[in-house]
């Protein structure tokens, strides 16, 4: 049985690179995520990716070139009104993506999230953040002492991931992308209830206790796949996929 770190090392030395120990991988000049996706869905007509905290589309985002440089459709889920609206805008010249302007929680309904306002004094990336957890924001403290001032409480539209996959009528997903400030496991086992497997998952996990990272870990391995740390982000590969 090959493992992902294999897989890695394989793909690695087929693009020029040779690691020595898969933990110096160096995630600043190497896309694991984008040479996994090209090496597995490089014969895919058509492949999907549905997208959980989409933010701008653009910042930050570790499948905005996969979407823009491959044959793709699929579902991007956004939450922030101004977030979503910048969304709508970078990926208003393809057609084959549906926007979501709602969280995914446990529930259908109205939910609350803390954002930081907009303002000038503040570096640029804090407009992405939103999370159910204030703390989360609050991380943002050593580099932005007063940051608790500029804290705000939105409302905004929410479904569960249920609903979401019953409403395109989601069938199969070959990357799902989540990106939720601390709710990532929680829409990891929403997906496994709803029997959704995809092919690929990357998700962060900086944001989550290490007991639920184990927890995490151990969910994936039950599923069938094999996963890898890599900065902020797990990657997860069906490890069918990968034998």
């Amino acid at each position: 049985m090959k493992l992902i770190k294999d897989i890695t090392q394989s793909l690695l030395w087929k693009n020029g690179y040779n690691l020595q120990r898969i933990r110096d991988f160096p995630e600043k000049n190497i896309d694991l995520l984008k040479l996994l996706v090209r090496q597995l869905f490089q014969d895919t007509p058509e492949a999907v990716i549905l997208q959980i905290g989409a933010n701008d589309g653009k910042t930050g985002d570790p499948v905005h070139s996969i979407i823009t440089q491959g044959n793709w459709s699929g579902i991007l889920v956004e939450p922030l009104p101004n977030l979503y609206n910048e969304l709508c805008h970078t990926y208003s010249h393809l057609s084959k993506f549906q926007l979501e302007n709602c969280a995914i929680a446990k529930e259908d309904g109205m939910v609350k999230l803390y954002r930081v306002k907009a303002d000038e004094s503040l570096p640029e990336y804090v407009k992405l953040l939103a999370s159910f957890n204030r703390n989360v924001i609050l991380k943002q403290k050593p580099l932005i002492p007063n940051i608790e001032q500029f804290i705000e409480v939105v409302e905004v539209p929410a479904m569960s991931l249920a609903s979401l996959i019953k409403k395109h009528c989601i069938q199969h997903v070959n990357l799902l992308q989540i990106d939720t400030e601390g709710f990532d496991y929680e829409i990891l086992k929403m997906a496994f209830q709803s029997n959704l497997l995809p092919d690929i998952i990357n998700f962060e996990y900086t944001h989550l206790l290490p007991e639920v990272t184990r927890e995490c870990g151990n969910l994936l391995a039950s599923k069938g796949y094999s996963y890898l740390k890599v900065g902020r982000d797990i990657v997860a590969v069906q490890q069918s996929l990968i034998d």
